[in-house]
C-alpha cells in the first residue's frame, strides 16, 4: 500500500483536535511573542476555529516503517490541518499546521503544491474575473525563519510586515 495525503471537512467537533495541532506546532512561536496562557488560548481557538474554511489533513493507509508515535498499521493518520479563506481577489492561506511529530517529511511542501496548483487555476473556470489565477497571500510569524525560507523556497515575496509577522505573497 502507498501512503498518500487526503483531506476530510473539518467538522465543529474537530475543535479540541485542532487545538491540540496548533499547540503542538507553533506553540513555541506564539509562547516567544506574546506568552503561552492556556485559557486564553483555547477562548481564542474556540472563538476563531471556522470550520467551514478548515480541512484536516491525514496520511491515507500509514505504514508502519514511517515509526510515527501515533501511527497505527494500515491505518489513516491525521496529521496536520489546512485553513484556507477564498477571496474574490485572492487565496489567503490563514493557516496550515503539522503536528510536530509529522515536520521535516515533505508533508507541508507537497499540500502547499497542490494549494499553489489551485491558485494558478482559480479564475479560469469563471472568465468573469479575467481568469488566469489568483494571488496566494500569507502571514508568517517573524521569529519563525523556517517557515519563511520555506515559503520563498515555493517562489513566494515579503510584500509587508509589521512587529511580529512577514505578510507573503505569490502570483
Amino acid at each position: 500500500m502507498t501512503t498518500e495525503i487526503i483531506y476530510r471537512p473539518a467538522t465543529p467537533e474537530d475543535i479540541d483536535l485542532t487545538y491540540r495541532i496548533k499547540t503542538r506546532s507553533i506553540k513555541p512561536y506564539v509562547r516567544d511573542i506574546y506568552g503561552w496562557d492556556e485559557d486564553f488560548q483555547i477562548s481564542f481557538h474556540r472563538k476563531t476555529f471556522n470550520p467551514a474554511n478548515t480541512r484536516i489533513l491525514l496520511l491515507k493507509n500509514l505504514m508502519p516503517d514511517m515509526s510515527l508515535p501515533q501511527a497505527m498499521p494500515e491505518r489513516d493518520a491525521i496529521f496536520g490541518y489546512i485553513e484556507v479563506e477564498y477571496r474574490k481577489a485572492e487565496i489567503f492561506l490563514a493557516n496550515i499546521l503539522i503536528d510536530e511529530d509529522f515536520q521535516g517529511r515533505g508533508l507541508g511542501m507537497t499540500i502547499m503544491h497542490e494549494l499553489i496548483r489551485e491558485a494558478e487555476t482559480a479564475g479560469e473556470r469563471d472568465k468573469t474575473d479575467g481568469g488566469g489565477g489568483r494571488p496566494l497571500r500569507l502571514e508568517v510569524f517573524r521569529i519563525n525563519r523556517r517557515a519563511r525560507t520555506f515559503y520563498e523556497r515555493l517562489g513566494f515575496r515579503v510584500t509587508g510586515r509589521d512587529k511580529i509577522k512577514y505578510i507573503m505573497e505569490r502570483r
